[in-house]
């Protein structure tokens, strides 16, 4: 046996080995596609349980205003202090340098 021989012997496994894993990688990835828009498709706005028919608040036409609802009222208490800290402060800054 030559040594020809011996790497002919090798290499049609490799070969289809390659092609078989080429295979798996292009499945993989069309699947992968196709279930992420599917799963995007599913998020869609015009969903039957979709929030959109609930009433639009401040905090939804203003983005600068949060939505308080989920908060706690430490947390609601604790957002206004610093908020306040925040505005007197870029009200003396403003003053200095205006």
């Amino acid at each position: 046996m030559t040594r020809r021989d011996i790497l002919s012997g090798i290499e049609r496994p490799l070969l289809v080995l390659g092609l078989l894993l080429v295979t798996v990688l292009i499945a993989v990835r069309a699947y992968k596609t196709l279930y992420s828009q599917a799963a995007v498709h599913g998020f869609s706005p015009n969903q039957s349980g979709s929030t959109s028919r609930e009433p639009v608040g401040p905090s939804q036409l203003n983005p600068a205003i949060p939505d308080f609802r989920l908060w706690s009222a430490k947390r609601i208490e604790a957002y206004q202090t610093w908020n306040s800290i925040r505005n007197r402060v870029t009200h003396m800054i403003s003053e200095l340098s205006g």
